[in-house]
Parts: C-alpha cells; structure tokens; sequence
C-alpha cells in the first residue's frame, strides 16, 4: 500500500500511492497530511472528505507540439508532414488537433510524457502534444527536438493547467490553516471557473481557460465536443458569478442558432 511510484504528469511532480484512491485513504487515515496533485488531473467532485486546502502560482499556461526536427516540414502548418501521427493524451486535444489540420492522424493514448517523448523518438509518433510546464521541466536537446507553443486562447488548455492543487482531510484543520499563507487566491478566482464549466460537461470532452484583465473582468476561452462536433466561445463579464454556466449553455446552443 505504500509503494510509491513517479507521478506520469510532470505538472503534479510528486510521488503517489499507487492508486488515486489508495492516496485519498491515506489523508482520510492520517497515514499523510498534504499531497500536491496538477489540478488538472483531479476530478471537480473531489471524495468526501477531501479537500483542495490550497493552490500554487499559476506556471507557463500553453500546450505545445513536440516534434524532432528531422521531421519538419516548413512547407506545411504547424511544421507536420502530410498525414503525420501525433499523439494526444486527451479527446479534446485530439478534436482541436484535427481543427487545425483534418489531415493529422490523431491518436489519443494514455502515456507518460517521458513514455510519450521516447515513442516519438523511436517514431512511433511524428509528434505529440504535450503541456509547455511539462516541457519546462524536461531536459530535452534543442538539437533533436522542436516545439511550438500555442496560444491557449486558440488551442484552450485543460482545466486547471500548470496549477499544483495541495489536499488534505477535511478534519485536518491544523494542516489546512498551515497552507493557508501559500494559497493563491487570484489562480482560484479564475481556476473555480474553468474546473466548474468541466463539471457542467461531467470532466469530459471540454477545455477551458480564464483570466483576469487589469480592470477585474475576467475571460473564458472554452472548447467542447458537443453532439460529435467542437464548438468553441469567448466570454467576457466583470463578475465570475455563473460565468461557467453562461459559457455552459451558449456551447449546447451553438447548433440551435
């Protein structure tokens, strides 16, 4: 029960229990105060009697296309071959993939970053795409391997991306209060959007990025599958009070207009 293993994510960067479920009876248990997951990764209903005690600065916010260069193709978008094999880790990353070139054969597989790198090495791949955190922390060669960022404006990013969310118990007031001073409440003001517009979409098929301007109004970028086909929307409004619903209900009435 307390082998711990590398998280596959290198946004998390800790170590786990081997199962989610076995980390969340131990903070239930007491075996561990606090642990640091990619708030990314968690689930919008967390189980009872878990918490997110606190969030992190908020890192470089991008997903990004990892290719080699012997691979390059500057004569083609993106800098892919006709018909290239890129892998994804996500649906929604697959379907906005295929938005910017129907061409790309796109696979969705659940891999490590560091097992995605090495099947796009040895070619399994042409390329893949992988968060601009991950990438950050990843000691690669700039001999080898190119990377294009996007804009998460235009390729929206996941939920919560590039945020460390720390969990405790519930019941664990002593730890809750001693992360309290490392809580980021202006990455919670836009991150409590994102994640509740993944809820309204039940955690599936919806990517979504906020931020806050200069003069306190917030944006949300949002991309969802909806009925089989992408729908994409930008909100703006100087609250967040049912900003993720808003964005909720024009994505599902995009078809109707």
């Amino acid at each position: 029960q307390r082998e711990f293993k590398r998280d596959a994510d290198i946004d998390s960067q800790i170590f786990y229990y081997r199962t989610e479920t076995a980390l969340f009876n131990a903070l239930l248990l007491g075996e561990i105060s606090v642990v640091p997951k990619g708030l990314k990764d968690l689930p919008t209903t967390l189980p009872i009697g878990i918490v997110i005690a606190a969030l992190s600065e908020r890192e470089t916010i991008a997903n990004a296309l990892l290719f080699p260069i012997k691979n390059k193709d500057d004569n083609n978008l993106l800098r892919l071959k006709d018909n290239a094999r890129v892998w994804v880790n996500t649906e929604i990353n697959r379907t906005q993939m295929q938005g910017f070139r129907a061409d790309l054969i796109v696979e969705t597989k659940e891999l490590s970053p560091l097992d995605a790198i090495t099947a796009i090495r040895e070619g399994a791949y042409d390329a893949g795409v992988l968060t601009a955190t991950t990438l950050n922390a990843i000691n690669l060669t700039t001999s080898e391997f190119e990377v294009v960022k996007f804009n998460p404006k235009e390729f929206v990013t996941e939920a919560g991306q590039a945020v460390a969310a720390f969990l405790t118990a519930e019941e664990d007031v002593a730890t809750r209060r001693m992360l309290q001073p490392i809580h980021h409440k202006e990455v919670a003001s836009v991150t409590n959007v994102e994640r509740r517009l993944k809820q309204l979409f039940n955690d599936t098929d919806v990517a979504a990025y906020c931020e806050r301007d200069a003069n306190d109004n917030f944006h949300l970028w949002a991309a969802a599958v909806v009925k089989g086909k992408m729908e994409r929307t930008r909100l703006s409004y100087s609250t967040t009070f049912e900003l993720a619903e808003r964005c909720f209900k024009i994505l599902n009435s995009i078809k109707e207009r």
